[in-house]
């Protein structure tokens, strides 16, 4: 594709088009009114009401905690194959894939298998507790002081918690000004996002193989704003009639999006089978769906080591990239290194 491209190629958008039927297929399998399916694990845990308490209903939320989540996860599917079709949007792209993955993440480490319902109802009340927490330090924040619904919340989940066995903790450090909060906890604090992505590409035993961490620098360099966070889109470099300058040409070759789309597919057939363990589903047109993207995307992975930021796979008959009307940009030596 010319470096002032005006269209996407074919290629690209098809893989769009059939990421946006993955993310319509997800939502059509969350009933909001009814996740579990008779039989299922997830129905049979909503039937011990022997946690409810003054926190609530604590396995009926259980089961109502995936509609949301898979909503959000849905909703950035579709974000991401909206902006495959923008011709300009490059690095943009990596910022919705992070939303995505950290959704995919907390359901996939919610609905575990072999843990019993008082580690999962621990587990979603550490969840409620972190957003409790952010609700109360946005409000500080805004000026508006101690917000009484928050505090009425945390106060109903200690109680119950300590009432079920739970211990209740908060994390120590300096005083925070203007009535924010430290994290609460039940029992141990929440896993890292890093440790959350680690276990959803782990391999099936368990074993860490890095993707989740590399996904994790990749998607944060961009979304904060750090410069080295560019150099994973560049094609290529020419100098410039400045010694410290470099000009470079910002896109998007097969190898680099075929890894942000498969990590969101892969993601998401590991979530999507643990969900539909957990509460009964039928997955076979979803995980059709889902391979027949993936299929699209494989051929373009490069997993060997690139020696060189020019493009590492081509789909057939086309460009390798595309890029915004204007892809070049200077850049300093110091935050990007061309070997």
């Amino acid at each position: 594709m010319d470096p002032h491209g005006q269209d996407v190629p074919p290629e690209f958008r098809r893989a769009a088009k059939l990421l946006r039927k993955v993310a319509l297929a997800t939502l059509d399998l969350t009933d909001a009114a009814r996740p579990a399916r008779p039989g299922s694990v997830a129905e049979h845990e909503t039937a011990d009401e022997s946690f409810d308490g003054a926190w609530g209903r604590a396995t009926f939320q259980l089961e109502h905690e995936v509609p949301p989540r898979l909503m959000a996860t849905a909703d950035h599917m579709t974000a991401l194959a909206a902006l495959t079709l923008e011709p300009r949007v490059i690095l943009a792209m990596a910022s919705v894939v992070r939303p995505c993955l950290e959704n995919l993440a907390i359901v996939f480490w919610l609905y575990e298998p072999g843990i019993d319902t008082r580690e999962r109802v621990r587990r979603r009340m550490n969840l409620r507790l972190s957003a409790l927490v952010e609700q109360q330090n946005i409000s500080a924040a805004t000026g508006n002081g101690k917000d009484a619904g928050v505090a009425r919340s945390l106060l109903a989940i200690r109680s119950s918690a300590q009432q079920h066995g739970y211990t209740w903790k908060v994390r120590r450090g300096r005083p925070l000004p203007n009535a924010m909060l430290h994290d609460r906890f039940l029992d141990e604090q929440m896993p890292t996002q890093r440790r959350l992505l680690s276990e959803l590409f782990a391999d099936s035993d368990g074993t860490d193989q890095g993707l989740g961490k590399l996904l994790q620098h990749l998607t944060s360099s961009v979304l904060h704003g750090h410069l080295h966070g560019t150099a994973a889109f560049i094609l290529d470099t020419e100098p410039s009639s400045i010694a410290e300058v470099a000009t470079a040409g910002i896109g998007l070759d097969a190898s680099r999006f075929a890894q942000l789309y498969g990590a969101v597919l892969v993601g998401a057939v590991s979530t999507m089978a643990r969900c539909g363990q957990h509460f009964g589903w039928e997955l076979g047109p979803w995980m059709a769906t889902a391979h027949q993207t993936m299929s699209t995307l494989t051929p373009w992975i490069e997993t060997r080591p690139q020696r060189s930021r020019r493009p590492a796979a081509r789909p057939s008959g086309g460009s390798s990239f595309f890029a915004p009307a204007h892809p070049t940009r200077p850049l300093d030596r110091g935050e990007y290194d061309r070997s």
